[in-house]
């Protein structure tokens, strides 16, 4: 990915946010930043292939071994950004006040290895969760690895298929709870931009997988961040359905509660706000 997108999304004239550079170090570091930007969320950066590969965490880390939690990836931030902390301007993507939660260094996990090695599959690298094979396993190897990997925290993802569906819901929520820019693009473009693939093509899969189509998810992210927004009690109504992009007020409206089965108006009141993880949409 590099760092165009990191660039192109900040102007270093007004953020003190770093636009590149390295930190001397041995061995490759990991930082987790706690981000008060528009909505409270952690972000997670792994040093590899020269950058800072990032990724929001919503819910923040884990509590608990075994506990899994949605991480949407971001943008490649260069290395010195680990050292980053303080506070973004307000109207700068990211505005807000940004620390570091915890940081050191990492190592690819022999786990992975020996799982693989236990279940004779012949593999030529590990690195960040991917795997590069020497020949195709046998379903029977697949079924010993996936066995093993859920046994120590990890789900095996070994279809092409899946792992693109995977990566439409992470685009889809970037856009809606991370509000990335789309440039007033429609969602099938920005969608064939970032994925390379026809759109046709891409809403035909994703329904086939999750028996919803790709605009239904797409609602009912959204409906998800209006909660959050909703929650938070600082904006009104109209600045809400503006900042989402909804036509008017009404049409947010209309959309909440055919999807809720309340208005906005009585949600927000709700003690209990009912909102949904990210994942469970």
């Amino acid at each position: 990915m590099g760092l165009k997108e990191y660039r192109k999304k900040r102007n270093f004239k007004k953020t003190k946010e770093p636009a590149g550079g390295k930190i001397s170090r041995k061995k490759p570091i990991f930082v987790i930043q706690e981000h008060w930007a528009s909505h409270h969320h952690f972000d997670f950066r792994l040093e590899a292939f020269g950058v800072l590969k990032s990724w929001a965490v919503p819910k923040g880390p884990p509590t608990e071994p075994g506990e899994k939690r949605l991480a949407v990836e971001v943008e490649d931030h260069p290395i010195s950004y680990a050292k980053f902390h303080g506070t973004i301007p307000e109207g700068e993507y990211g505005g807000g006040e940004v620390e570091i939660w915890d940081n050191g260094f990492w190592q690819t996990s022999k786990s992975i290895k020996e799982q693989l090695e236990k279940a004779d599959i012949a593999y030529n690298n590990v690195h960040l969760g991917e795997v590069a094979l020497t020949k195709e396993p046998t379903p029977e190897q697949l079924a010993v690895l996936n066995k093993n990997l859920t046994a120590i925290g990890f789900e095996l993802l070994d279809d092409k298929k899946e792992k693109l569906v995977e990566k439409i819901k992470n685009n889809i929520i970037s856009l809606i709870h991370r509000n990335e820019d789309g440039n007033n693009k429609k969602l099938s473009a920005i969608l064939e931009e970032k994925l390379q693939l026809d759109y046709h093509y891409l809403s035909n899969l994703f329904s086939a997988a999750e028996g919803i189509t790709i605009e239904k998810y797409t609602i009912r992210q959204r409906i998800e961040r209006v909660k959050e927004l909703l929650s938070y009690n600082e904006l009104s109504l109209s600045e809400i359905a503006d900042q989402m992009e909804y036509s008017s007020v009404q049409h947010l409206s209309q959309q909440f509660k055919k999807e809720t089965g309340l208005t906005p108006t009585s949600f927000r009141e709700l003690k209990d706000n009912l909102r949904k993880p990210l994942d469970k949409v």
